[in-house]
């Protein structure tokens, strides 16, 4: 059986939503959602609606048998490390794949195209990917009160 190499890259997104334990955040170019735990962002200051962010993320690999992945990285660390995670597909239709890991903390719904597989797409399906925390770029506060600012003393 041909194995696909899965390796993360650096993403980008806006958050779009904070409820409770957990933020929404769109994918630059309308490539998915992700629905991640607030522990996992890093930052000074509570991520709020509209802050740009970036994080490691990779395709979706399915595989045979769940491995034994520690998440440890992604809850400790202040830096942002890609770490390996398990999950199980919830949910597919003809053009996208819903997943979900970590005892449903993670939703990940992305385009079909991002998920490998020698095998026909099943609910509960394993699967594997790669994602780290997520890191502000951007803030939406700051933003807002130069643009408040420079309106302010405008002539």
């Amino acid at each position: 059986m041909f194995e696909y190499m899965i390796s993360p890259v650096l993403m980008e997104g806006t958050l779009k939503e904070t409820v409770g334990d957990s933020m929404k955040i769109h994918l630059r170019g309308r490539l998915g959602v992700l629905t991640l735990p607030r522990y996992f962002f890093k930052g000074q200051s509570d991520p709020v609606a509209g802050d740009k962010v970036r994080f490691y993320f990779s395709y979706i690999q399915v595989v045979e048998k769940e491995g034994d992945y520690d998440i440890n990285s992604l809850k400790t660390y202040d830096e942002v490390y890609p770490c390996l995670v398990g999950g199980k597909i919830s949910m597919y239709n003809d053009t996208a794949v819903e997943v979900k890991a970590l005892e449903d903390s993670i939703t990940i719904f992305v385009p079909r195209r991002w998920v490998f597989t020698q095998k026909d797409l099943d609910d509960g399906l394993s699967v594997e990917f790669y994602i780290s925390a997520v890191e502000l770029i951007a803030d939406n506060r700051r933003n807002n009160n130069e643009i408040n600012n420079s309106r302010r003393y405008a002539v």
